[in-house]
């Protein structure tokens, strides 16, 4: 592999896009699983001509521009505000269609999608839809027709990358849409930056809000908690307890002999999300949150008016006027969108977007460096505002994350199943447990006390 490629591997920052293999002149990368359920690119043999592309599209490259960089030149001129998490944007909303029930939260961006399609604004949108089988569950397709754009609804959380995508753009000329986490936004930007023809053919990214991405091993998991250990062949992560909230999302999934399995929210999928089990090691060092370098980003509504509602509400923010338009348009009569307040739009994301910015400081601090990489992100190593108890909690989460990686990748996690890696856990869940509870024995004394000196300076005419 080329080493400015595997440099980047080998210090656990590649996210798996695929941007780097999609754009090699030679197709000289190809991307392939690791041990640990994620996708890296790989040699194909056909000779690296040190071209230095596949560095220069990779979105955590140190030195390569940031998304503040980036936003400006894309959105500056007609986005004309700014927000230090959404980034450059001209406008928010909310909203509901009648795709929603289908598709992940309130279904806009599957609306979006396709009146792109139908309107001829694009020739066809490059999504995440149904894989091949049981090696390749999901994968990045072009979908040129409403029914094939029907298919890819809902979400996936499972590694897919773009470089057949990018590499059915190159030969064939037209107008493409693609949906985008924030790391891939940022690698088809760099892309477009250095590439004529990726700049003439991708007409609109379309962001998909992110917290956090997962190795394959987290459905293999979801499916064992469900009581299906076979290979799959298909499964749904956000199926919607209609008579419950939007937040007590299901998986089901379905096994290669037929055996079926479903799993609430709350019995299991949520312990292994919120502890960032099989999390990818990249993701721990991303401050990009909203995609702000989408034309529009979308994402569930986690705000309390919304939640009671378990058909799901979306939020947008949009720095692209002619997608604004196309919004407007496409809500009349056919669901409904209102302007929403930008800071509600931060509000609705306070959980992930406190690791993305104010924990991914402290641990810049204590890990500035992968692989000998120095890592500078857009936030400032600091411990600062890292309290002792926050501190150890990040540690533990962070000790989480990279033992189930590693036991994914060992034989014991063949044979073991989830009561193997809760096991294997043990110590770190106990450890994490104790420190949450002291955190709000804290946090309960600190408001005690607030109120207690507010009583006293009310009393006093202070």
């Amino acid at each position: 592999m080329p080493e400015n490629v595997s440099s980047v591997v080998q210090s656990g920052l590649c996210v798996g896009c695929g941007v780097c293999a999609g754009v090699c002149p030679r197709e000289h990368l190809s991307m392939e699983w690791n041990s640990s359920g994620e996708y890296n690119p790989s040699e194909t043999g056909r000779g690296c001509i040190d071209c230095g592309l596949c560095l220069a599209v990779c979105p955590f490259r140190p030195g390569n521009a940031n998304e503040d960089e980036l936003s400006k030149e894309l959105f500056g001129p007609h986005a004309t505000q700014h927000d230090a998490a959404l980034g450059h944007y001209s406008s928010t909303w909310a909203g509901q269609c009648g795709q929603r029930i289908e598709s992940a939260s309130g279904g806009w961006l599957t609306r979006v999608a396709g009146e792109l399609l139908a309107s001829g604004k694009v020739d066809a949108v490059a999504c995440v839809m149904p894989g091949n089988g049981a090696d390749e569950l999901f994968r990045f397709g072009m979908a040129s027709s409403q029914e094939e754009l029907m298919r890819a609804r809902g979400s996936a959380y499972y590694p897919v990358h773009v470089a057949e995508v990018l590499r059915y753009i190159r030969k064939n000329p037209g107008r493409y849409a693609i949906t985008a986490m924030p790391c891939l936004a940022k690698a088809l930007r760099l892309a477009s930056k250095k590439l004529p023809w990726l700049r003439d053919r991708l007409a609109f990214v379309i962001g998909v809000v992110c917290g956090q991405m997962k190795s394959r091993h987290y459905t293999r998991h979801l499916a064992a908690l469900a009581g299906v250990d076979e290979p799959l062949v298909q499964c749904h992560y956000r199926g919607k307890a209609l008579e419950s909230t939007a937040g007590n999302l299901i998986f089901s999934c379905q096994g290669e002999s037929g055996q079926r399995g479903r799993l609430a929210w709350g019995e299991g999928a949520a312990r292994a999300w919120t502890h960032r089990w099989f999390a990818i090691p990249a993701c721990s060092y991303c401050d990009d949150m909203f995609a702000e370098l989408a034309d529009a980003s979308f994402m569930d509504a986690w705000l309390a008016r919304f939640e009671k509602d378990a058909s799901g509400t979306s939020l947008v923010v949009c720095r692209n006027r002619e997608l604004e338009s196309l919004m407007i348009g496409a809500a009349q009569g056919r669901g409904w969108l209102e302007p929403i307040a930008a800071d509600e739009v931060v509000k609705s994301q306070a959980g992930a977007l406190r690791w993305k910015r104010e924990l991914l400081a402290a641990r810049l601090a204590l890990d500035g460096y992968k692989g000998g990489i120095p890592l500078r992100k857009r936030v400032s190593p600091s411990l600062g505002k890292t309290g002792p108890l926050q501190l150890m909690e990040l540690k533990g989460l962070v000790a989480m994350g990279r033992s189930s990686r590693l036991w994914s990748a060992s034989q014991e996690a063949e044979k073991g199943g989830p009561k193997a890696l809760e096991r294997h856990l043990a110590a770190e869940l106990k450890l994490l447990a104790v420190v949450r509870r002291l955190a709000s024995i804290s946090n309960r004394v600190k408001a005690k006390g607030i109120r207690l000196i507010s009583l006293v300076k009310n009393n006093a005419g202070i």
